[in-house]
């Protein structure tokens, strides 16, 4: 793969080169960002799983019942909704995180939790209109907490998947470097 080439961008961003780099005042050369495009595509490939995802969850706490086959352990209740949200998290921290822009990235854990937990209020605050089920601060603390949990965890995820094993000294998305290459 090609590296790309520095170039001149203009004021309102577009350069001659398709292949150009932003290069920001002040900031190290290891932070250089590849101009992407930014469209239909990359907003049906990230934000389409987020607003699938955050309408089976609108979904199923519509339902006023629930299946007889469920477990009813003590703290079940509580292990789903962590769950749920979890993969909500990680979801949303993905499209948060997919810009190019290095101080939009920055703030993607930041808006992951902020969303996700104003969404599992919602959800809650929804779920106290559905006969047969009750509005929980509880729930929406482990709503939260999975939100939080997934949001913290996605760039490790994302770093165990590339690079095949923890700690193999490759930078992942959200790790600054230190050592300048040419």
């Amino acid at each position: 793969m090609e590296p790309f080439k520095t170039g001149t961008v203009t004021e309102n961003g577009h350069g001659t080169n398709e292949n150009l780099m932003i290069v920001k005042e002040g900031l190290p050369d290891e932070r250089h960002e590849p101009i992407k495009e930014f469209g239909f595509r990359h907003a049906f490939f990230y934000g389409g799983p987020v607003l699938a995802y955050a309408a089976l969850i609108f979904f199923l706490s519509s339902l006023s019942t629930f299946p007889e086959e469920m477990p009813s352990f003590f703290g079940f209740d509580k292990i789903t909704h962590f769950l749920e949200y979890y993969f909500f998290g990680c979801l949303l921290c993905r499209w948060f995180s997919s810009t190019d822009r290095y101080r939009k990235r920055r703030c993607a854990l930041l808006m992951t939790i902020l969303i996700g937990t104003a969404y599992a209020l919602g959800d809650e605050w929804h779920q106290s209109f559905v006969p047969g089920r009750d509005a929980s601060l509880w729930d929406a603390l482990f709503d939260a907490a999975g939100v939080g949990t997934g949001a913290a965890t996605y760039p490790l995820i994302l770093q165990r998947i590339f690079t095949g094993r923890e700690g193999s000294g490759k930078r992942g998305r959200f790790e600054k470097t230190s050592d300048h290459n040419d």
